[in-house]
């Protein structure tokens, strides 16, 4: 009887082992350098520039409706390999407010980026 409880034991260890190991998702390790240079959204006018320095730029080249401020300076850094971490600098009424956005970056080539933010929503980017 002690034999079977010590086994049911063990295989409930061993099940939570097993399905704990199974949540961990694998993540990319992003070299810095990859990120360098200009890129365009796919499907839009957005243009993208991330500088060696950790700086970028965000650009609409497209229609802006009036009073809506698609441009903006941001400062960038990358953690835990696949974590982007962008913070935009507000313009006119948000005029030195920090907007931070988080990204996880799921694939980058030579000419192809993509990320998710935190709701799930997909980017996909081709270098210019």
């Amino acid at each position: 009887m002690k034999k079977m409880k010590k086994n049911r034991l063990w295989m409930a260890v061993l099940a939570a082992m097993l399905l704990w190991g199974c949540g961990e998702k694998d993540h990319l390790e992003v070299d810095p350098s990859e990120l360098y240079g200009a890129w365009v959204q796919s499907g839009s006018e957005y243009y993208w520039t991330f500088n060696s320095d950790g700086t970028g730029s965000l650009v609409n080249r497209g229609e802006v409706a009036e009073g809506d401020d698609e441009n903006g300076d941001f400062t960038w850094s990358l953690s835990d390999g696949d974590q982007l971490l962008a913070e935009f600098r507000g313009s006119g009424e948000l005029g030195g407010i920090y907007i931070a956005k988080q990204y996880t970056i799921t694939e980058i080539t030579a000419t192809a980026l993509r990320w998710e933010d935190v709701y799930g929503r997909t980017t996909s980017l081709e270098r210019i």
